[in-house]
C-alpha cells in the first residue's frame, strides 16, 4: 500500500479509501495469489506488484475493478513480456512504451461477454513512442489511432521505473532483483509465442501434395 500511496499521492488520513479498492481486487482473486483467506496477509511479488500499479492506473482512467480484472487477466501474457522488454533496454526514457485501449476496451471486457479475440479487434495496442506514428503500416497502431474518437494509455515504462526506484529506495527488492523476477514472469509466455512460431513455420513447410 505505500507504494501506491507513494505513486497517487494518497495521504495518510486518505489510505481507507486506497485500502478498500485493493480489497476489491483482492475479492476477486487479482492478482492471482493475492487472495489469501481471512486474517493471512498476502506476500506480493514483483509481477504481482506491477499489476496492481497498472491496475490502479486503470482506476485513475474511470475504469471499474471487475472490467480491469477481466482486461488483464485475458492479456497477462501481454504485459508480462512488456514489462520484459521495457526492463530489458536502458533507453525507455526517451522511447517509452505503452499500453493504450480505446473505450470499446470497457465496452467489451464486461463479465457477462466473451472476450474479444485481440488479434481481429485490437481494442488494445502496445506499441514504443517511436512506433506510434508506423509510416510504414507494420503495425496495427494507424488504424487503432484513425478508427477510434477516443483512448486512454499507460506509460508502462515510466510505471515500471517508478515501483523500481520505490522498492529499491526502501530496500525491498535490487534492480538486478527486479530484472531478474520480471523475466522469469514473463518466460513462459515467450516460450508460447516462441513454441506457436516454429509450428507456425513447421506447418508451413509441410508440402500440400505429401
Amino acid at each position: 500500500m505505500d507504494l501506491l500511496a507513494s505513486m497517487h499521492g494518497v495521504l495518510d488520513q486518505d489510505r481507507t479509501m486506497l485500502r478498500g479498492r485493493l480489497e476489491q481486487f483482492q475479492r476477486r482473486k487479482f492478482p492471482d495469489g493475492a487472495n489469501t483467506g481471512r486474517g493471512r496477509p498476502a506476500q506480493y511479488t514483483i509481477s504481482m506488484v506491477l499489476q496492481m500499479a497498472l491496475a490502479m492506473e486503470q482506476v485513475q482512467l474511470g475504469v471499474t475493478p471487475e472490467r480491469i480484472v477481466r482486461l488483464l487477466g485475458d492479456h497477462i501474457g501481454g504485459f508480462a513480456k512488456g514489462f520484459a522488454k521495457v526492463a530489458s533496454v536502458s533507453t525507455d526514457s526517451v522511447d517509452p512504451l505503452f499500453y493504450i485501449f480505446s473505450e470499446s476496451t470497457l465496452v467489451v471486457n464486461r463479465p457477462d461477454r466473451p472476450a474479444p479475440d485481440a488479434h481481429k479487434t485490437h481494442y488494445s495496442i502496445m506499441p514504443r513512442l517511436s512506433e506510434i506514428s508506423d509510416p510504414d503500416g507494420k503495425y496495427p497502431w494507424r488504424q487503432f489511432f484513425v478508427s477510434r474518437p477516443r483512448a486512454s494509455m499507460v506509460n508502462l515504462s515510466k510505471l515500471l521505473e517508478q515501483v523500481s526506484d520505490f522498492l529499491v529506495r526502501e530496500k525491498v527488492a535490487t534492480a538486478d532483483q527486479i530484472k531478474s523476477d520480471i523475466d522469469e514472469w514473463a518466460a513462459p509466455f515467450i516460450e508460447e509465442d516462441e513454441g506457436h512460431e516454429a509450428r507456425m513455420k513447421a506447418a508451413s513447410n509441410v508440402d500440400p501434395k505429401a
